[in-house]
C-alpha cells in the first residue's frame, strides 16, 4: 500500500518561484496517485497539538519543503519519517559543517575551516597549504556578500583584521581551470537522477548542457547524501582539474521544477517511487 504524504511548505514566503515549485511538487505527488496534502508551516507553528487532533490524516511520511527545522524535528518526534532528516539538513543550512563532513571523505576543494583568531596566528601555513588565490567563506556563505576571494596575503591579513575574533571561517582552495562550468546533479543516497552543466557566458548569462556523469563522479555525488545523512540533494560541482569535479555546495531543498525545465526529469517522481511503497 503506498504511503500518505504532506508537504510542509513556507506559507510566509515572498517568492512565486518557490510556491510554483511547491505547485509542482504537489502535482506530481497528485500524478503518482499519491494520497497527499500541502500543509502550512505557519499553521503547526501556531498550534501543533491542535492542528494534529483536528486533520485529514496522519501522514506516514512528510516532504518537509521549509527551513523551520525545529518544526520538522517535532513531526519526526511522533515517528513520522520526515525528508530530508532535519537533524542532517541543519547541517546541510550551515556551510562550515558541510566542509568539515565533506573534507574527511576529500569531496571538497582543499579546506580549511578554523576562527579568525587561528587564522592570524597561522597564515603562513594556511597560505602555503592552500595557496592563492584562497576563497574565503563565512558560516552563511549563500550570500555573494559573504564569499571573498583573497589573492595574496595582503588581501587575507587585510580580511581577517576586519573580522571578529572568534568567527568561523572557510579557507579553500580556488578552482582556476573551469570557472564558468558547473554542474548540477541531483542525488539520493543510492543513485544519481539528473546531471547538468551550468555555463556562465561573457554576459553574465547562463547556458544549459545535459551531460553525464563518470561512475566516480556518481559515486562521489551518492556518498555526498550518505556522509551528510540526507535523503536526496542538489549538489554542485567545479573542476578542480580536467574530468575531476568536487563538490562546492550541496543543498537539500533544489530548484526540482529548473531541473524538470531543463531536462525534463521529475526528480520528485523518482523519489516517491523511492519511499512511497
Amino acid at each position: 500500500m503506498k504511503k500518505k504524504w504532506w508537504i510542509v511548505y513556507n506559507d510566509a514566503s515572498t517568492s512565486e518561484e518557490y510556491f510554483r515549485i511547491v505547485e509542482f511538487i504537489f502535482k506530481t505527488f497528485c500524478d503518482e496517485n499519491i494520497l497527499c496534502v500541502k500543509v502550512p508551516a505557519s499553521k503547526l507553528k501556531s498550534d501543533f497539538d491542535y492542528y494534529f487532533s483536528g486533520i485529514q490524516f496522519v501522514p506516514d511520511c512528510v516532504l518537509f519543503w521549509d527551513k523551520s527545522w525545529e518544526l520538522a524535528k517535532q513531526i519526526q518526534s511522533l515517528g513520522i519519517k520526515v525528508y530530508n532528516n532535519p537533524i542532517s539538513a541543519i547541517i546541510c543550512e550551515n556551510k562550515l559543517e558541510t566542509y568539515k563532513c565533506l573534507k574527511k571523505e576529500r569531496l571538497i576543494p582543499n579546506t580549511i575551516v578554523t576562527n579568525v583568531k587561528m587564522a592570524l596566528r597561522f597564515q603562513d601555513i594556511i597560505a602555503k597549504k592552500i595557496g592563492f588565490p584562497i576563497v574565503a567563506k563565512l558560516e552563511d556563505s549563500a550570500l555573494e556578500n559573504n564569499v571573498f576571494v583573497l589573492k595574496d596575503m595582503n588581501m587575507l591579513n587585510e580580511f581577517l583584521l576586519t573580522r571578529p575574533m572568534n568567527e568561523r571561517i572557510a579557507l579553500q582552495e580556488y578552482l582556476t581551470l573551469s570557472p564558468s562550468i558547473e554542474i548540477k546533479v541531483f542525488a539520493t543516497q543510492h543513485k544519481v537522477l539528473s546531471s547538468f552543466k551550468r555555463i556562465t557566458m561573457k554576459d553574465g548569462s547562463y547556458r544549459y548542457e545535459r551531460c553525464s556523469l563518470s561512475y566516480d563522479d556518481e559515486q562521489k555525488a551518492i556518498k555526498c547524501c550518505r556522509t551528510l545523512g540526507i535523503t536526496f540533494a542538489g549538489i554542485d560541482m567545479l573542476y578542480q582539474k580536467a574530468e575531476l569535479p568536487l563538490i562546492s555546495d550541496v543543498n537539500t531543498q533544489p530548484n526540482v521544477l529548473n531541473i524538470f525545465k531543463i531536462l525534463k526529469i521529475n526528480v520528485i517522481s523518482e523519489i516517491l517511487r523511492t519511499y512511497s511503497e
